[in-house]
C-alpha cells in the first residue's frame, strides 16, 4: 500500500490511536466490548476490489458508483496508481460529494470477492475499531489473504488474528450478539481440529457472538455462504429464502427447515427472531440466483437482479424489501454476469461500519 493510499484510508475509517501510529496489534480485546455491527446500520464507506471489476465488469462497476449515494463513500482496492487515475475520472463524471470522498488504496489483491478476504471490522466499544483478520482458505490466493493485514499495518489500525476458516460470505450478523453461518464453517474448521465448541468461542471472543447459528448449507451451492440465502434487515429480522418443491424440493426442503431454525432463535432483549421468505429462484445451468446477497447503503438497498429469471418472481422479492425497509431506496442491480462467476453483490464489498462513540 503506498502511504497517500494509507492516509486516505486512515483519515476514512478514523484514527483510535489520537494520530500517534502504532503497530498493528494482536492483543484480544474484552469479548463484552466487542460488537459486529449489522450491515443495515450506518456506514461511513464500502470498500470494494475496483481492480477485478474494472477488468471483468465494467459496467457493473458504473453502475455502483452512479447508485450509491453521497453519504456512503466508495473505497477502491487497486493495484496501481494508473488503476487509481483511471478509476477517479470514472467517479468524477458523478461530480459532487462523490468526487471529493472517492478513495483509492493501492494493494496487490487476485480476485473481486473483497468479502470473503478483507477483514471483518468490529467495533470495539472500548477502542474504536477492530480490524478481525480470519484465515482465508483458498491458500491459492495469497495477495488476497494478505489484505487484511495490509490495511491494518497502512493505517496504524490494530489488527486481531482471528484463529478460525472464516469467508467473510459465510457470516452475517444482527449487530447484537447474534450470528449466522452455514455447517460448512464447522465442516472447514473440522478438519484443522477445531469442534464446534471452538468455533462458538472464537466467535464469541472475537466478535462479541454470544449465540451462533448454524444452518444447512444449500444443496448443490458450490460456496456453501449463508449470504447466497439469508441476510438480516433488522436486529430482530432475518430474511430466508424459500423454492417451489415442484422445481428443486430438496433445496426447498432445506430453506424451509433453516428458517423454522432462526424462527426459535432468542433476542437478547426478549421474543424470537422473526423471520420473512423471499423468493430464490432455483438454480439453472449451475447459476445460483440470490436476492439476499445485497448491499446496504445508508438508507439505499442494492439488490441483485436477473433479466432472464421471472418478472414476477423479482417483483416479488423486491416488494420484501420494500415492506420491510419503509423509507429506503430499493434499486435493483443486473449482476447476470456476475452471478455466473458465483457471487452477486455482497460478495464484491466489504462494509466500513460508522463507529457509534
Amino acid at each position: 500500500m503506498t502511504p497517500i493510499g494509507a492516509l486516505l484510508l486512515l483519515a476514512l475509517l478514523g484514527d483510535p490511536t489520537g494520530g500517534v501510529p502504532h503497530p498493528a496489534s494482536e492483543a484480544a480485546p474484552a469479548p463484552e466490548q466487542l460488537r459486529l455491527p449489522g450491515e443495515f446500520e450506518g456506514q461511513k464507506g464500502l470498500l470494494v476490489a475496483a481492480s477485478e471489476l474494472e477488468a471483468n465488469f465494467p459496467g457493473l462497476l458504473d453502475e455502483l458508483i452512479g447508485v450509491l449515494p453521497a453519504s456512503l463513500p466508495l473505497i477502491a482496492l487497486v493495484r496501481s496508481e494508473e488503476e487509481a487515475g483511471r478509476l477517479r475520472e470514472r467517479v468524477a463524471r458523478e461530480g459532487g460529494a462523490k468526487a471529493s470522498s472517492f478513495r483509492c488504496i493501492v494493494a496487490d489483491h487476485e480476485t473481486q470477492w473483497v468479502r470473503d478476504y478483507g477483514p471483518h471490522l468490529v467495533l470495539d466499544g472500548k477502542d474504536g475499531l477492530l480490524l478481525a483478520d480470519c484465515e482465508y482458505a483458498s491458500h491459492r490466493r495469497p495477495f488476497d489473504d494478505a489484505v487484511p493485514e495490509a490495511l491494518a499495518l497502512g493505517t496504524a489500525g490494530r489488527r486481531l488474528s482471528v484463529p478460525l476458516l472464516l469467508d467473510g460470505g459465510n457470516l452475517v450478523s444482527n449487530g447484537r450478539g447474534i450470528v449466522v453461518s452455514t455447517s460448512i464453517l464447522l465442516d472447514l474448521n473440522a478438519e484443522e481440529g477445531r469442534d464446534e465448541a471452538e468455533v462458538r468461542l472464537v466467535l464469541y471472543q472475537s466478535f462479541g457472538a454470544h449465540n451462533a447459528v448454524f444452518l444447512e448449507p444449500l444443496s448443490g451451492e458450490p460456496t456453501g455462504h449463508v449470504d447466497m440465502f439469508a441476510c438480516f434487515v433488522k436486529e430482530t429480522t432475518i430474511v430466508v429464502g424459500t423454492m417451489s418443491e415442484d422445481e428443486d424440493a430438496a433445496n426447498a426442503g432445506i430453506l424451509d427447515r433453516n428458517a423454522e431454525r432462526l424462527s426459535v432463535v432468542a433476542l437478547p432483549g426478549g421474543g424470537m427472531l422473526k423471520v420473512e421468505r423471499i423468493p430464490m429462484p432455483p438454480p439453472t445451468d449451475d447459476v445460483w440466483r440470490s436476492y439476499t446477497n445485497v448491499i446496504f447503503a445508508n438508507g439505499t438497498l442494492l439488490v441483485p437482479s436477473y433479466p432472464d429469471a421471472d418478472e414476477k418472481t423479482e417483483a416479488r422479492a423486491l416488494d420484501v424489501y420494500a415492506k420491510l425497509l419503509p423509507g429506503w431506496t430499493i434499486i435493483p442491480l443486473d449482476v447476470s454476469d456476475l452471478i455466473r462467476e458465483g457471487g452477486a453483490l455482497r460478495c464484491i464489498s466489504m462494509n466500513v461500519p460508522a463507529e457509534l462513540r
